[in-house]
């Protein structure tokens, strides 16, 4: 068995996995979505995924934190970061509140300061970014003018984190 094949069977059990610890063993992705995680996980690249809505965007960025990159590693240490970038506030936040009923950390960066939300416990800016290089944030959403014109945003994208 060569490299490619052990690589494989590797990205498969870390799938099942994923799936199985989310309560959906049988589920059976689409080609997009395994080719995104397959770029992540066994490439180790960086992915940009645009796809149509209801395509399940939501669920490739779900499974590479908590469950794949916990089950493999990745350059000898955990790389669980996802970065979703959107422009649409009210998504995010719905985002982060299913993700964390999941157990999930999640955090969302503003281009406007903001606190954290007292009625959902959302952290949608303070101390954001400083969770995130601290390894205690897995999922990061973040309005697109603000990764490119925040200092620190970019100080975070460019870390080794």
């Amino acid at each position: 068995m060569d490299m490619a094949d052990m690589s494989n069977i590797e990205f498969d059990g870390a799938l099942k996995f994923s799936l199985t610890e989310r309560r959906m063993p049988d589920m059976k992705l689409k080609t997009k979505q395994l080719e995104a995680l397959r770029a992540v996980v066994q490439q180790k690249r960086d992915v940009l995924a645009v796809l149509p809505t209801g395509y399940g965007k939501s669920l490739i960025y779900q499974l590479l934190p908590r469950s794949m990159f916990n089950f493999l590693l990745y350059g000898g240490k955990y790389c669980s970061i996802a970065i979703i970038v959107s422009p649409l506030t009210a998504l995010m936040v719905d985002q982060v509140e299913k993700i964390k009923k999941q157990g999930q950390s999640a955090a969302i960066i503003l281009a406007k300061c903001s606190e954290v939300d007292k009625e959902t416990g959302i952290e949608v800016q303070g101390d954001s970014v400083e969770n995130v290089l601290c390894g205690r944030v897995s999922i990061v959403f973040a309005h697109p003018e603000v990764l490119c014109s925040s200092k620190k945003c970019r100080e975070m994208l460019l870390s080794d984190v």
